[in-house]
């Protein structure tokens, strides 16, 4: 596991408040010791709950974060959770802190459904809408579209392919399967574009299709969460989206919703032709049955 030189952020908040414990009230003091012994409950909670954890008042802690230099307790916080949230601690590390921050009831759940719908929130605020106009004009633009990403992000370029050919139809989705991932990139040309899905930790096989597709100058757009991940810097154009969570695994919610925002794109630039597939497609599972329909099943029964 790899390990930081430098302290992790409890460890530079506790030195501080070592620091400067003498200086500072009984009541700052029971805040500074619970802030300093629960990094979980400091990166889970709202102020307010930590307040009362802590038997001191939501004020007491904001005085706490001036007095050990930050302009507010959010300011003090923000680290912790964000070393909570990604820090290199094992799954099962997580789980663990996951349970016992959980005892306290809801309020976990109903922070997980706050930070969940922030993220699929902040792909426009992360994303300038040309870019997404300019990765759908490449798609549309395309001969064959590639779609693959590895182990959790399979499920999000499964989607993304599906849901793409129901109004296009020239997707495909690429598989690892029997070790041959890197050679179904004969199939693709100039001509045509990956879109490739990865997160933090980043899945090699992922990485190296990318640089296999750069050297071959294919254009690869890279559905990422950094600008500054690995992919996205084999990529011609990148979309990203948050990952955070607080939960043991990370979350496809963010990945999720930028790939339905890019599809839209493709559908409202598509103009006609989008129009037809979508007809062509809904028509040919409509003969073929393949969703239940009540009045279908009703007709069943009578039959029999």
């Amino acid at each position: 596991m790899h390990t930081s030189t430098l302290p992790a952020p409890r460890d530079r908040i506790t030195a501080e408040i070592k620091r400067r414990w003498s200086s500072l009230s009984p009541e700052l003091q029971r805040a500074a010791r619970f802030v300093s012994a629960n990094p979980p409950e400091v990166a889970l909670r709202s102020m307010r709950e930590i307040a009362r954890r802590a038997d001191v008042t939501p004020t007491t802690l904001v005085r706490l974060a001036k007095t050990l230099g930050y302009a507010s307790f959010r300011e003090l916080s923000e680290p912790i959770r964000t070393a909570f949230v990604t820090g290199d601690g094992s799954w099962l590390e997580r789980a663990q802190q996951w349970q016992g921050a959980a005892r306290g009831g809801d309020d976990v759940l109903r922070t997980l459904g706050a930070q969940q719908a922030a993220e699929a929130a902040s792909v426009m605020e992360l994303n300038e809408r040309r870019e997404f106009q300019a990765c759908a004009r490449r798609l549309l633009a395309s001969r064959l579209v590639g779609c693959f990403g590895s182990r959790s992000s399979h499920a999000v370029a499964h989607q993304f392919s599906y849901a793409y050919n129901l109004i296009r139809g020239n997707g495909i989705l690429l598989s690892d399967a029997a070790g041959t991932l890197l050679d179904q990139i004969e199939m693709f040309s100039t001509a045509d574009t990956l879109v490739l899905v990865s997160q933090s930790p980043y899945v090699r096989r992922t990485i190296e299709l990318a640089a296999l597709a750069r050297e071959r100058h294919i254009p690869v757009i890279a559905l990422t969460d950094s600008e500054l991940s690995p992919l996205a810097s084999q990529a011609t154009h990148s979309l990203v989206f948050r990952a955070d969570s607080i939960s043991y695994f990370h979350t496809l919610v963010g990945a999720m919703s930028v790939a339905e925002t890019l599809l839209a794109n493709v559908a409202i630039l598509g103009g006609k032709a989008v129009i037809r597939r979508v007809a062509r497609v809904q028509s040919r599972l409509n003969a073929e049955s393949v969703y239940w329909s009540k009045l279908r099943a009703a007709r069943t029964r009578r039959k029999k």
